[in-house]
């Protein structure tokens, strides 16, 4: 999809450039999680928290981001669950999911916050629209890269990708291309449904500042949270069968979302209980 973004804006321009100046997935990825922590620890002084402290916290979120994004990709492959287990270990087997990388960098950042006698919740509050920013950027590289692509369609702003994308070897291996077709069959663009919608609730959380911020700490992020794993359930029907693993009646994001939504209700549940909940502020 570069190439072809490449040569489109070759001939709108009427001048020629190096490939290397549309950014990759990788480069988009970085940019996403560069310009989430800025804006984060930004923000730090606002919440009642130290930015060497956060920046701290921050650090070692992006580290378990890091982890959870891989060994979710790893765990992706059902085919070794039953014939060889210990392949899930190798730290060059499979991609990395955005599901893992969200659930990595929370895991430990709300550990971190813990351990300081922080409040995460307090924290998630102004800072978990941040996360889905930097998710958009890492959808935006999914749609140049060409993986996590979405179904056949005809709708007009259906996609073709290019030869050399996972979404045309795909059709490729299943008979559906001819050996000189150079693109896809056409396909919901999955990849910017999602980049939309992060974007959207990003948009919606910072442009209003109150929403969900009444009676306690905690429930605008979950709130987020919320809208967030029921919406991406849903936009999961576009996305294509052979571009993630199913299991049973459902793929194997949409099971993540149900998880993950019912673990942070029980986790909000319990904060809304405690009847001494730890201060907001860093020491």
């Amino acid at each position: 999809m570069r190439q072809i973004i490449h040569h489109a804006l070759e001939r709108r321009l009427a001048t020629s450039f190096p490939l290397a100046w549309v950014p990759n997935q990788a480069t988009l990825v970085s940019i996403g999680i560069l310009l989430a922590l800025w804006l984060a620890l930004r923000q730090s002084r606002a919440i009642g928290l130290r930015p060497r402290t956060f920046a701290l916290g921050l650090m070692l979120a992006c580290a378990g981001a890091v982890v959870g994004a891989k060994a979710m990709g790893n765990l992706e492959r059902v085919d070794l669950w039953w014939s060889q287990p210990s392949r899930l270990l190798d730290p060059n087997l499979g991609g990395a999911t955005s599901f893992g990388a969200l659930l990595g960098g929370a895991a430990v950042l709300y550990l971190y916050l813990r351990r300081r006698h922080i409040d995460p919740w307090h924290v998630a509050d102004t800072l978990a629209p941040l996360a889905l920013l930097g998710l958009a950027f890492a959808r935006l590289g999914c749609f140049l890269q060409g993986c996590d692509y979405g179904r056949f369609s005809q709708v007009p702003w259906a996609v073709r990708f290019p030869r050399g994308t996972p979404a045309f070897a795909a059709q490729s291996d299943a008979g559906l291309l001819g050996p000189y077709q150079n693109l896809s069959l056409p396909l919901h663009p999955f990849q910017l449904y999602l980049v939309y919608f992060d974007l959207a609730l990003v948009l919606l959380f910072i442009a209003w500042p109150t929403l969900g911020r009444r009676r306690g700490s905690g429930r605008r992020a979950f709130l987020l949270a919320a809208t967030y794993f029921s919406g991406r359930f849903a936009l999961e029907l576009a996305r294509a069968p052979s571009a993630i693993t199913t299991l049973g009646p459902l793929n194997l994001a949409q099971w993540l979302a149900i998880g993950t939504l019912l673990g942070l209700a029980i986790l909000f549940y319990c904060h809304q209980r405690r009847a001494c909940p730890a201060p907001p502020w860093g020491r």
